[in-house]
């Protein structure tokens, strides 16, 4: 498993280091102060299972360098971290291609559990930023991970997400996908903005079209 930690604080990325090791004890960690560090890095190596990205960084921010790391590494997932309690920008990390946004404050089990919720394919915001936009309760604690370098992605989504779309192409609403899937309203919300841009469609009717074209419903 390989992991990449990108934030412009040496001290920081040290201790970010010592508990993603605690996570996952075979792990390699590489380091990057800047998103174009990043890219530097992502140039010479592919195969990350995840990477940690920063939202406030000096020259370009982890916001703005989303899409550029997210078309360089499709398929891998990204988390940002941010010590900025704010769902809206969450929100929009998550639009711009993040699977997750994890608060600076959480302690080392709670960056345990949002690691390995986002690793298998869950979408993830940090529950005190959603508690405190009134939106939700804190989600459940994630199931054991069994091979957290091979979960697998399907049209450009994650099983979780690809769960979802069924349920949308099915027709039930937000509340009853949330009812189902035993999670949160407003993480099913953010599982439907990542089918609409997987599918690169504007609204719901359009998601169910696409999805039925592509045979998602058979899957």
């Amino acid at each position: 498993m390989r992991v990449l930690i990108v934030d412009d604080h040496p001290l920081f990325r040290e201790v970010l280091c010592l508990h993603v090791e605690a996570c996952f004890p075979h792990v390699r960690i590489l380091e990057a102060g800047s998103v174009q560090e990043a890219l530097g890095v992502l140039a010479e190596y592919t195969d990350f299972s995840l990477i940690l990205l920063d939202v406030s960084m000096p020259v370009e921010d982890g916001i703005a360098g989303l899409p550029r790391i997210r078309a360089q590494v499709p398929d891998v997932p990204i988390t940002m971290l941010s010590g900025i309690g704010d769902a809206a920008l969450a929100h929009v990390a998550i639009a711009n291609g993040a699977n997750g946004y994890i608060s600076k404050t959480v302690g080392g089990r709670d960056l345990k559990n949002a690691l390995l919720m986002i690793l298998q394919g869950e979408t993830y915001i940090s529950p005190a930023i959603l508690v405190e936009a009134g939106l939700d309760a804190p989600p459940p604690t994630p199931p054991p991970l069994e091979d957290v370098a091979n979960v697998p992605v399907a049209f450009g989504m994650t099983p979780r997400q690809l769960e979802v779309c069924r349920l949308m192409i099915a027709g039930l609403p937000n509340k009853a996908i949330a009812r189902k899937l035993k999670c949160a309203e407003g993480t099913v919300r953010l599982h439907v903005s990542a089918v609409l841009r997987a599918l690169n469609v504007r609204n719901r009717t359009e998601a169910v079209q696409a999805a039925l074209r592509l045979g998602i419903d058979k899957i």
